[in-house]
């Protein structure tokens, strides 16, 4: 009984919080929506760069393959960290959303190319057709992304605004249902 009222006491906080976001981010409420995008955007490829590239990393890369992972680790947490910190520095190096989406994706995209590339003469292990497609798709992607203000900044912010509101929403109702048990 404690344990799912305490689960339902941080589901509540975290559904405050998140509605709070989502209502501090619509664009005609206050202009602060640009710099928690941008916040949110740096802590994503912060949790990408540790949780994904640092674990791929440390299971099976060696060589070239290595050495780009890591550029790739390098240069998105520089690019992390100054969205995050883009209102304290007022300086970006990238300023759309999308821009920034667009980068990651291509970077996974050339990483993973190579690494097709060094994999092709080894004859125990076969790299995958779908994954070199996979590749083509994530570079394509990113440098439309990159290129063409496809999305601007203010549909994301409200893209995310809305994100919060429902998972604050979903917060109330996995709450209530943890009381109810």
């Amino acid at each position: 009984m404690k344990k799912n009222l305490f689960r339902a006491i941080i589901a509540f906080i975290l559904a405050g919080i998140s509605m709070a976001l989502g209502i501090i981010m619509i664009p005609k409420v206050t202009d602060v929506g640009n710099t928690i995008l941008l916040i949110v955007i740096g802590v994503i490829l912060l949790i990408y760069v540790y949780y994904y590239l640092l674990v791929k990393v440390a299971k099976k890369s060696s060589g070239v393959v290595l050495i780009l992972t890591l550029i790739e680790m390098i240069v998105l947490t520089i690019i992390a960290v100054t969205c995050i910190l883009s209102d304290v520095l007022n300086m970006t190096i990238i300023t759309e959303g999308v821009q920034i989406l667009g980068l990651a994706f291509w970077i996974r995209g050339v990483v993973e190319s190579f690494r097709a590339y060094y994999y092709r003469g080894s004859t125990t292990t076969k790299y995958p057709v779908y994954k070199v497609f996979l590749n083509v798709t994530l570079i394509t992607v990113g440098t439309w992304f990159f290129i063409s203000s496809i999305v601007s900044n203010a549909i994301l912010v409200w893209s995310l605004a809305v994100v919060f509101v429902i998972a604050s929403i979903a917060l109330i109702i996995w709450g209530i249902l943890k009381l109810k048990k």
